[in-house]
């Protein structure tokens, strides 16, 4: 049903069968809107499958294929991006962007604030102490996000029981998948294995994941004009860099720092950079970019 174009259904006259047509009814705005949203998430995952095709086809190992392997891995960045965005939509001011532009960005503070009522809640590191067989750097805890052979890392079975199959998970390893019948399964893995280092460079902020869940919550107790408030909004890593941590609300990153070196990143204390976010792609007719 997801498929269909709105427009080939009579939402004036949309019934269940015959046999529960008397006891049940669609309330009809609500299903309309539920409708075409999903139907426009399918459309936008089915693009980006489309496009891991379409980069993937022509790689092998006497053509040019570095550039191409980037741009496969920040399809996968900008499907995360999405599913971001699909949580905790109670925090919103507003609507959620229906634009794939507006997701052609990796997660920070400044652009997680374009959606987001209420600041972050930010963990530290004392938190994850009980999961982790060593202290993660920045670019492990984004690599978590994507991996699905790590487990040797945990202190204890790591399984991602409800997230293992979300959508942005799934188009990595589609695009591994092609990127191993083409290049072999030693290039694969090197693009797999480069995922927690290469985000480092768009993800400042990420959600808070544990074995069963994508995004958990955190107990929050604040003073909001001058009253005792209590929460338990979705909870958030929050990392600094100390190449552009002196950057005010808004300032674009410079065209060359160091993101890669993982001893200048910092998560620990939960400090927020407040830099504009950097784009993935300059141009998403083609899904390329040009830096």
């Amino acid at each position: 049903m997801f498929w269909l174009s709105a427009s080939l259904l009579n939402w004036n006259n949309l019934l269940l069968n015959p046999a529960t047509q008397p006891t049940l009814r669609f309330f009809l705005p609500d299903s309309q809107q539920t409708y075409r949203g999903r139907r426009s998430q399918v459309a936008t995952v089915h693009l980006l499958y489309e496009q891991v095709d379409r980069i993937s086809q022509p790689l092998g190992p006497r053509t040019p294929y570095k550039h191409a392997l980037e741009r496969l891995r920040r399809i996968c960045f900008l499907a995360l991006s999405m599913q971001v965005l699909k949580y905790n939509r109670k925090a919103f001011k507003g609507e959620a962007p229906k634009e794939l532009e507006a997701y052609n960005y990796g997660v920070c503070y400044s652009w997680l604030m374009q959606y987001y009522e209420d600041e972050p809640a930010i963990l530290s590191r004392s938190q994850v102490r009980l999961v982790w067989k060593q202290d993660p750097t920045w670019a492990d805890l984004l690599q978590q996000l994507f991996d699905w052979d790590d487990q040797d890392r945990y202190k204890s079975p790591y399984p991602r029981k409800s997230w293992d199959g979300l959508e942005y998970r799934l188009i990595a390893r589609h695009a591994y998948q092609k990127i191993h019948q083409q290049l072999g399964r030693r290039h694969a893995l090197r693009w797999k294995q480069s995922f927690g280092v290469d985000a480092t460079r768009f993800f400042s902020m990420i959600p808070k994941c544990d074995g069963s869940r994508f995004s958990t919550q955190t107990k929050r107790v604040r003073i909001v004009n001058g009253e005792r408030k209590i929460d338990s909004p979705m909870a958030w890593y929050s990392a600094s860099h100390t190449d552009i941590n002196h950057l005010v609300e808004g300032e674009p990153l410079p065209s060359r720092w160091q993101w890669k070196d993982q001893r200048k990143w910092s998560w620990e204390a939960g400090e927020q950079m407040k830099h504009a976010p950097l784009k993935l792609f300059t141009d998403l007719t083609t899904f390329d970019f040009d830096d």
